[in-house]
């Protein structure tokens, strides 16, 4: 155990920093050449020859340290698996040893912790909570956080067995590692020609600076940025043929799936979140993608197998991907989300996945292959279930884009009148009382013209009352009305107190008013308001105010 900030985190740190490489995992990941890669950074394969599989680890591994870092014969490893070495409290930090066992898969977006609980032969899928506690598991699958067990594999894969003989093996694996080698090639290709874009543009903007100054500084970022997006587009699409890819079920020693790799390495992925730069570049690049749809950092590899509706929200983190890959068998399909769709902050979405309108997918969500959502359902965990429904799809779409109209409790609906002048003067005393600073009712007046019992926010002004205002009953702190008691005084009876020149006016009986029996529930909750006040009053000590 060390001390935070001390010479020995410093060198935690760059010992991090200086063997995470995502340039080198990405050129070598996918390829024979990934296994020679990891162990020259330190990792320990074990003492026994190396087994290749042509796709030991992927493009995104990730660890603390390669030097306490063990991983055992014929182990596949997807994407993003971060490896856990350091631990870290709020004073100090400790590197622990991790050891992954032999003949084990790795789906996508694992953490294994240092002390992680499975021995050999085991299938961590996607998103899956490694144990730390408990038996040590062996010959099982693991799904779901918290962690159960699943069948190991399944029969059907079993099927491309065959190509993995020793003689046929080593011919595939011959083939597939020349189609690697082409395809690094290609990726430091392109890299190099963004390179002399980038060169060029440089130069231009300082041929122009004297000229246009900084105008040609943002010119050239512009035209940098449109240059580089254009040619991965361009390189996608040529990788793929100008067609959409199609779903697909082979064996990784498939020369599809050698073409597909290929594409994996040349995608374009948008860089704007949150702009309306991001759904335009995922048209382009072949995604079928709706109206309005916000994007703020969605991870999609298949583009042309995906197809995502209008007002749609993948959120910061979210992957819709329409592949798998366990043990040497390759699977895609299509995945369809429907209008007004919101995928949550990490969730992830498998292939062959159909959404429904209006539904949703909780953060850190993992939505597995073949399910369907229905429209307007709320699903969440993983992996996922229906937690909760939403009962129209059409009210979850425009509460996505409508802000809700709040209310006083007891406000009367949009486009009804308040009956005040059906209402007897010690009715229409109460209700005013006390208008709320701040609140504007749906039918509120212009300003001057406010309907009888209102206050809008914008009329609210001490010492500069609207037409009309305060309403009867209501006296403002140091404005009194002629005719009116002033505040601290008691009020007379009914004769002297109003408007000058008369008393209240008497009011006809319920049953000759047209409105009278709609105001039932309403003289109800008047009444309980006037004797909630009056008993406000005696508490205070101050009857007449």
């Amino acid at each position: 155990v060390y001390p935070l900030y001390g010479f020995h985190y410093l060198v935690q740190k760059s010992i991090t920093a200086t063997t995470n490489s995502k340039f080198y995992m990405y050129l070598f990941g996918d390829s024979s050449a990934a296994v020679h890669y990891i162990q020259a950074l330190g990792y320990d394969l074990g003492r026994k020859p190396i087994e290749q599989s042509g796709s030991n680890f992927g493009t995104e591994l990730r660890h603390d340290t390669p030097y306490h870092t063990t991983i055992g014969q014929s182990t596949m490893v997807s994407d993003v698996l971060s490896i856990m070495n350091a631990d870290y409290s709020g004073t100090s930090f400790r590197v622990s040893p991790v050891v992954i066992g032999e003949r084990n898969y790795f789906g996508n977006h694992i953490a294994y912790p240092a002390g992680g609980r499975t021995g050999e032969n085991v299938l961590l899928a996607t998103k899956v909570l490694v144990p730390i506690d408990g038996p040590v598991r062996e010959n099982c699958g693991l799904l779901g956080s918290p962690p159960f067990e699943i069948p190991r594999s399944v029969e059907r894969d079993s099927q491309f067995d065959h190509l993995k003989e020793p003689t046929v093996l080593r011919q595939r694996l011959r083939g597939k590692n020349r189609h690697n080698l082409v395809t690094a090639l290609l990726y430091l290709g392109v890299g190099f020609a963004q390179t002399l874009i980038g060169l060029g543009l440089v130069a231009g903007t300082l041929g122009l600076y004297r000229q246009l100054g900084e105008f040609a500084i943002m010119a050239a970022a512009v035209a940098g940025i449109i240059a580089s997006l254009t040619v991965m587009i361009l390189v996608e699409r040529l990788v793929l043929g100008f067609r959409r890819l199609a779903p697909k079920y082979c064996s990784i020693y498939d020369p599809y799936f050698w073409s597909h790799e290929r594409h994996w390495k040349l995608v374009v992925t948008p860089r704007f979140p949150g702009t309306p730069l991001n759904p335009l570049i995922w048209r382009l690049a072949g995604v079928k993608i709706g109206k309005r749809v916000f994007d703020n950092g969605c991870a999609i590899p298949e583009k042309t197998l995906v197809s995502i509706g209008d007002d749609s929200v993948l959120n910061s983190g979210s992957v819709i991907q329409c592949h798998s890959l366990e043990d040497g068998t390759f699977k895609s399909d299509y995945t369809r989300l429907g209008a007004g769709v919101t995928l949550g902050v990490h969730a992830f979405v498998h292939y062959g996945v159909t959404m429904g309108d209006a539904s949703v997918l909780d953060a850190d969500s993992f939505l597995m292959k073949g399910e369907e959502v229905g429209p307007g359902e709320w699903w969440g965990g993983n992996p996922a279930n229906e937690v909760r429904g939403i009962e129209r799809p059409s009210d979850a779409i425009q509460q996505t884009m409508v802000l809700p109209v709040v209310r006083r409790p007891g406000a009367l609906p949009d486009g009804a009148a308040p009956p005040m002048a059906a209402l007897p003067p010690s009715v229409a005393r109460v209700l005013p009382a006390a208008p709320q600073p701040g609140y504007a009712p749906p039918d509120h007046a212009p300003p001057g013209h406010a309907p009888p019992g209102y206050a809008p926010a914008e009329q609210v002004r001490p010492g500069n009352p609207p037409v009309g205002y305060p309403p009867p009953g209501y006296v403002q702190p140091g404005y009194p009305q002629p005719g009116y008691p002033q505040a601290g005084q008691s009020r007379p009876g009914p004769a002297g107190y109003g408007p000058p020149g008369g008393s209240q006016p008497v009011h006809p009986p319920a049953a000759a008013r047209p409105d009278g029996a709609d105001n039932a529930a309403l003289l109800d909750r008047v009444a309980e308001l006037e004797r909630a006040l009056e008993e406000e009053r005696r508490r205070r000590g101050n009857p007449g105010r």
